[in-house]
């Protein structure tokens, strides 16, 4: 297995990421839930404090100041963890990330109070659990109205299993430029960073997010990473940033 050379990287609350390996993590489609009632101006799948680690490598994410690579686990109030893993790493190593649990009608998708570019339902068709969905609607089958379908490839992964998610598009222009709250953590705008057409494309608040790209203000970028592709190729995102 090819080891890519450690990467400075600054978590979403502000701290310097460590070398080394999270003992103790999830195996891949482990959860760990709450059950109290979430904020009403989330989506059920929101994506946040999404995390990568590959040996040398580890990139740490959080969620309203709960590290994914924690250890013992933990996570946010009202989220859920999840391993996604990546193709062809040591078990344990790969994407994580935080899910919101909280169900929503699925009649008013369009009406989610969250930026433009905002990540649902973020999952790996054969890796992740296949309880993971975007207002109750499975992201490898098709999104909510106001949302549009986005995938990445897994480069060591055998035909038909991917990365695939929902990018939500405010069509009624509810959170222009962000201004609204959201998640220290959320993604947003995630992308595949060798895509050549829209089905692998994101955008941040119309930021187009490809390795080397610019995120909005208030968000760090993140990535590439896909394991089996040369280092700087792969799934690629913007995080909210604690102010």
């Amino acid at each position: 297995m090819h080891r890519h050379p450690l990467r400075a990287a600054t978590s979403l609350l502000g701290l310097t990421v460590l070398l080394g390996a999270c003992e103790g993590a999830p195996g891949p489609d482990e959860i760990v839930s709450t059950s109290s009632a979430a904020s009403q101006q989330n989506p059920q799948g929101l994506t946040c404090g999404v995390a990568y680690q590959n040996g040398g490598i580890w990139i740490d994410g959080a969620c309203n100041f709960k590290r994914t690579l924690a250890s013992p686990p933990e996570h946010a109030q009202d989220y859920h963890l999840v391993n996604d893993g990546d193709t062809g790493l040591m078990k344990g190593d790969g994407f994580y990330h935080q899910a919101l649990d909280m169900n929503q009608d699925l009649a008013r998708p369009v009406d989610a109070t969250v930026p433009r570019g905002t990540t649902c339902g973020f999952k790996h068709t054969c890796n992740t659990s296949k309880v993971e969905k975007c207002f109750g609607l499975d992201p490898a089958q098709g999104c909510p109205l106001g949302w549009i379908r986005v995938q990445a490839s897994d480069a060591r992964a055998n035909t038909g299993c991917n990365f695939v998610w929902c990018e939500y598009l405010d069509p009624q222009g509810l959170c222009p430029n962000s201004a609204c709250p959201q998640p220290f953590g959320l993604a947003c705008g995630m992308s595949d960073s060798d895509a050549s057409n829209g089905q692998g494309n994101g955008f941040c608040q119309g930021f187009r997010i490809t390795r080397g790209a610019r995120c909005p203000t208030g968000y760090t970028l993140n990535g590439p990473f896909d394991n089996g592709r040369t280092f700087g190729h792969g799934l690629v995102w913007c995080s909210k940033d604690h102010p």
